[in-house]
Parts: structure tokens; sequence; C-alpha cells
């Protein structure tokens, strides 16, 4: 498995400057020996912004990062909750950096670290026990990944009026963004892990591999006509023998009209049949964080949320008969 760990955040295109702002001023408390670099069009081409300089510099350059070929990343030494250091970094692309592929692929704001840091090899690849802890889930320990993830999606403040992180998803050995291979997720709404079901049988049966064409919002497809409504492509493209479970099942088990219906589940439906998987899958968590949505979670990035999934994918095709 690799050893790059990528926490991916949505946010509105338009609020993308002020959520990596506040995305480094969540984990700045934490940080020390931390530094910026503004690459413009290519990684050759770029700047150094000294720790000194951030607070200064860096509203202004990200004012206009969305429509540019600009990418800000700022590395840091982050203390995790168990008192151990992490090396991190968080990460702004402008739509058109290199093409506009890893806008495409990933969104533009990403936080990465090396697996070691979290699930040391000297202590047999394990992370440490859990020691972090939360107002929202009481007397509930928090590994490092978890405390880390809950701290980059915004969720460990009370601070700001209007949340402007939709999604946050933490994947590991991962090319292409899959919500079911990833092992923490974060949704604004219920409905919303209802809907990875969705683009994740859409990947499989349309070949659409490009999250801005799955993305849904409120039950729609949020870019052009849906997916659906595509042909399939002539030719399968290759994945991952682990993928091939997925794969299979979801292919097995759903189908057009069925994804049509799962994706119009109110919240008020999809939340106890969610509660119902989380109960059917050993060693998964859901934390509910009230108007900032909830996160499912293995507590591990190198433990996928599949047999969540699975068994979410279960109960949903019971309720829809």
């Amino acid at each position: 498995m690799s050893s790059d760990v990528t926490l991916l955040l949505h946010t509105d295109r338009h609020t993308v400057p002020e959520a990596y702002l506040q995305l480094f001023a969540r984990l700045q408390p934490r940080c020390t020996n931390y530094s910026g670099t503004h690459y413009i069009t290519e990684m050759a081409n770029k700047h150094l912004l000294p720790a000194a300089d951030l607070d200064t510099h860096l509203p202004s350059l990200l004012a206009d990062i969305a429509e540019s070929d600009r990418h800000i990343r700022i590395r840091a030494t982050y203390t995790l909750a168990s008192g151990a250091a992490l090396n991190v970094t968080i990460n702004c692309y402008g739509d058109h950096y290199q093409g506009g592929w890893d806008v495409r692929l990933s969104g533009s704001l990403a936080a990465r670290f090396e697996l070691k840091h979290i699930a040391p090899p000297e202590a047999g690849g394990v992370q440490r026990p859990p020691v972090a802890t939360h107002p929202a889930v009481p007397g509930h320990l928090f590994t490092d990944t978890e405390e880390l993830f809950i701290r980059i999606a915004g969720l460990n403040v009370k601070a700001f009026s209007a949340p402007l992180t939709q999604q946050t998803l933490l994947q590991n050995a991962n090319f292409v963004l899959a919500p079911v291979t990833c092992a923490l997720v974060h949704h604004q709404t219920p409905a919303q892990f209802m809907h990875d079901l969705a683009t994740s049988y859409v990947r499989y049966k349309r070949q659409m591999w490009v999250p801005e064409q799955l993305f849904l919002t409120r039950g729609n497809w949020a870019v052009g006509q849906s997916p659906l409504d595509c042909p399939p492509p002539r030719k399968p493209a290759p994945i991952s023998s682990r993928q091939y479970v997925i794969q299979d099942t979801l292919l097995n088990v759903l189908n057009d009209a069925l994804v049509r219906r799962l994706v119009t589940l109110p919240d008020a439906v999809a939340l106890p049949l969610i509660h119902q998987a989380v109960q059917d899958t050993a060693g998964v968590h859901w934390y509910d964080f009230g108007d900032r949505g909830a996160v499912v979670s293995t507590g591990d990035p190198q433990v996928w949320l599949w047999p969540f999934y699975q068994a979410l994918l279960e109960r949903v095709v019971q309720h829809l008969g």
C-alpha cells in the first residue's frame, strides 16, 4: 500500500481562498517549522514564502487563484494528538495549474502526509492508541488520523457561521478518488453518503472517473446531463484487483433504475439506514457534528470503508424493494 495519504476538501470554487485560509488557521496552532511555496505554471517557477511572510502575503496570493494556473503549498511539522510529529503539506490549486488535471481529479484543496508518521514502521505499522477527545462525542477517544481529519474538515471549531467545507475524504493508495475506497468520509448531509454508492456505480458502469462528472447536488447530477443517460463505454477501463470486488458487487446489486431512486432518498430515510449499516460493520464509527455534517470512519488510513458501504448498499436495496 502506498505511503502517501491524501485528505481532499471540496468547497464552492468561489470560496476556495477563504477555505484555504481557514484550513491553515486551524492547523497553525499545532504547527512548527512551516513555510510556503508559490508555484507559477510549472514546478520550477516558484517563490518561497517564509513563515513570517505568510500572514501578510497569503491572502493576496489566494485572491484570484481559482482562475489561475498557480499552486500554493504550505509545508509544516504538525503535532498529532498523541504528541508525535507529522510532516504535512496543505495545497491550493488554480483551475488551470498544469493543465487543470489536479483540480479536475481531486479538487482545489488537499492536505498530504506520509503514512509512516501515523503508523510508524518501528511499531509494526500500527497506529498509536486513541487519545484525542471532542465535545460532540463525549467519552470517545479519537485516533491521530481522526483528530487530524476532524481539524482539517473544520469540525473542531464553532466560530464560523457557515462551514465552507462540503465534503472531506481521506484516501490512501487510490489514484482516482472514490469514497468507497477511503478510510474517512465527511459529508454535510446523510443523503450524500447514499450518493457515494450512486457515484461509484456510475464510475464503473459508465467509466466516468472525473469527480466533476459525478458530483451530486440535492438528488441531481450537478454537471450536464445525468451520467445514467450516457452510453456505457465500449471497453472497460482497467482497475486494481482489489477494486474488482467493489465493481462486481455494485454492478450485480444495483441497476440504473435503482440508482435513479437512490439519489432522491431524503435525509430522514438515509440516516436510519446509515445507522443500521454502521451497526452491521465492525470497526466503523459514525460521528454526528450537527449542522457541520457527519463523519464515517475506520479510524485508520490503511483500512477502507468498503464493508460499511457494502452494508449500506444491502440496506438501501432492501428499502427500495
